[in-house]
């Protein structure tokens, strides 16, 4: 007989009914047992509510019941799919429902002797295997840890069949598992591929979209900082007896801080050369505060000329923020610089006789920002007196306005709190002592090195740290 004859017959002897019921009603016994020896545990664990809504003792139950109405009365003891059981469960305290599959795993396998003439074909079969698969997909090598239990398995589910019976019926019966158990795998082994390449593909298109959406993302950052950039001068007024030297590290791509300098008007009545340096920190980064931020530079270029004075072009400026800062707010400072006075106190303007290096009035006031440090040459460095509440928070707002001289030979270093928040290793604050030291250190240096300074003594503090806010300096120098 060759083989393919060989396998046919045995097909047809495997499919005889007498003999898949007696291997179903063996089986369907050990069946029986292991839910009597499910029904001693604790009643906490009975009592337990599954997705159906009915409790884990009522789901035991009606499986025992239906043993009884298919193979009658059973002897007691122990069944081998005991030890299966724990192998998985270990007996603890688990989740209902993974005992429930379990249970259900093995009455369908038992069933499917009963009625599937052809396993390949057993739906309810493959669907519990399926949801073995979608409950140990995560284990490390659990297709692996499978395959030897499904072998041991086999070989228990033989044992047990096989107590008694003539040598032709243990034969069968034996064949008869075996195909089954190889079908399982086989099964197993397929239901794996697939969700393997399933899962492989479902990463390839959300890889692909995150991508295509990094891109869009990356675009559309860099059209922002294209924008923010134009924002920021391109060149500083010359002429006006100072030197202006400037540093912008944004935290991202975009950022929130900005800084200008512009030249106010001056007629032909008022020979006052006046320079105004506006700095300000947006809260929140990236494209939300980079729109704020241009909003703020807008406005600010739009009102310098009409409103003239610190405090007033501060609250005009508020005024036409506060409704479109979507709850973010921001600070400033805003300082005028006025020199080559040639009149008297009438217009406010006080020429200071003593001093031959003092060079004109600096009119400043802050809405909630830091005052620039000032190094002053062969004096004390100072910090000026600010008092003025945030821009885009409040409708009316208090901002105070003073006004001081400067001399040839002070430097002014406008910063924002980017600056102060730079941390260390140990998550230490770098704050305004240490800050200011380092503002110090860089008196003798001639304006572009300061900057270099600066942001060194910066990155020397944080060890490399990644800085968590923008970064701004401007420096002026007064000739």
């Amino acid at each position: 007989m060759n083989n393919l004859a060989y396998l046919n017959n045995l097909n047809e002897e495997l499919n005889d009914h007498a003999l898949r019921e007696m291997v179903f009603k063996r089986l369907f016994k050990e069946y029986g047992r292991i839910i009597e020896r499910e029904l001693k545990k604790k009643q906490e664990t009975l009592s337990r509510k599954m997705a159906e809504g009915n409790t884990y003792e009522e789901f035991l139950l009606s499986q025992l019941q239906d043993v009884h109405n298919e193979i009658g009365e059973f002897t007691h003891g122990p069944s081998f799919f005991e030890k299966i059981y724990l192998e998985h469960l270990d007996d603890g305290e688990f989740e209902n429902t993974t005992a429930k599959n379990l249970i259900l795993t093995y009455r369908y396998r038992i069933e499917s002797f009963l009625h599937s003439v052809n396993f390949e074909m057993d739906r309810k079969l493959r669907a519990t295997i399926e949801k073995v698969v979608s409950r140990l997909i995560e284990i490390p090598d659990y297709i692996g840890n499978f395959n030897l239990q499904e072998k041991h398995i086999r070989t228990e589910m033989i044992t047990a069949v096989l107590k008694d019976g003539n040598d032709e019926f243990k034969r069968k019966a034996s064949a008869l598992i075996e195909k089954q158990s190889l079908i399982v795998m086989n099964t197993m082994n397929e239901i794996f591929v697939k969700r393997l390449t399933d899962t492989l593909l479902e990463e390839n298109e959300l890889k692909k979209e995150l991508l295509a959406r990094q891109k869009s993302m990356n675009e559309e950052l860099s059209r922002a900082r294209k924008i923010q950039q134009n924002l920021l001068p391109k060149s500083f007024p010359s002429n006006m007896g100072l030197k202006f030297f400037a540093s912008y590290i944004p935290m991202e791509t975009v950022g929130g801080d900005f800084y200008d300098v512009q030249v106010f008007p001056n007629p032909d009545e008022i020979s006052v050369d006046k320079v105004g340096v506006l700095i300000a920190d947006v809260s929140g980064h990236g494209v939300p505060a980079a729109f704020i931020a241009s909003m703020a530079k807008i406005s600010w270029q739009n009102n310098f000329e009409q409103y003239k004075t610190p405090a007033a072009i501060l609250q005009r400026l508020n005024l036409q923020m506060v409704e479109n800062t979507a709850g973010n707010f921001l600070t400033a400072f805003l300082g005028i610089f006025e020199t080559k006075v040639r009149h008297n106190a009438n217009l406010g303007m006080l020429l200071n006789p003593e001093s031959s290096e003092w060079r004109g009035l600096f009119k400043y006031a802050s809405a909630g920002h830091f005052s620039p440090y000032i190094i002053r040459k062969n004096k004390d460095s100072i910090t000026l007196k600010v008092k003025g509440q945030l821009i885009g928070v409040f409708q009316n707002i208090r901002i105070e306005e003073y006004v001081v001289d400067y001399y040839q030979g002070d430097r002014f270093i406008f910063f924002t709190d980017g600056l102060l928040e730079i941390k260390n290793h140990d998550g230490e604050l770098l704050g305004e002592e240490r800050l200011y030291q380092i503002f110090d250190g860089s008196k003798d240096l001639e304006g572009k090195a300061s900057c270099e300074f600066i942001l060194q003594g910066l990155w020397d503090f944080s060890d490399g740290k990644t800085v968590e806010d923008d970064i701004t300096l401007l420096i002026i120098d007064v000739d």
